[in-house]
């Protein structure tokens, strides 16, 4: 039996949300998962603890990274480039929060973060935006990439 299981079960639970979730879904975790690891980066670096920073930052790195590869150019066109320069933007920011332990540097990422993860809840499949739709990758010829436009 193991030594954690609360933390099993929850891993178990969030492994099952993840493999269960739309690709849109997928994007807000994504970037809900990249903000909170900001935000405890920056409380952290706020408090001197830089070895509690450093691998928030990391993470938050692989996290923008994913969403990076996530975006389907051929069908998001100019959308799918001007979020690869928003998220390229958030990664440098990043870089530079870890090697410089600067937390104004964490604060501009967020800022971007929270505004691509409010646009993204406002396109969510169910709301009256067909475009939403389009953007989530969730019509039937959808291999589960995210796509930015029909």
């Amino acid at each position: 039996m193991s030594a954690h299981p609360y933390r099993d079960a929850f891993s178990t639970y969030r492994r099952t949300q993840i493999e269960t979730a739309s690709p849109h879904k997928l994007i807000a975790m994504l970037l809900q998962g990249a903000i909170q690891r900001c935000e405890q980066a920056r409380t952290a670096l706020s408090e001197g603890k830089v070895e509690t920073a450093r691998p928030l930052l990391i993470r938050s790195q692989e996290i923008v990274t994913e969403l990076m590869m996530a975006l389907d150019f051929e069908r998001g066109g100019e959308i799918a480039q001007n979020l690869l320069r928003l998220y390229e933007f958030v990664h440098g920011r990043l870089v530079e929060a870890n090697v410089r332990r600067n937390p104004s540097a964490i604060e501009e990422a967020l800022v971007v973060l929270r505004g691509v993860a409010e646009a993204w809840a406002a396109i969510a499949p169910g709301r009256e935006s067909a475009a939403g739709t389009a953007a989530t990758g969730s019509g039937p010829d959808s291999p589960g990439r995210v796509n930015w436009q029909s």
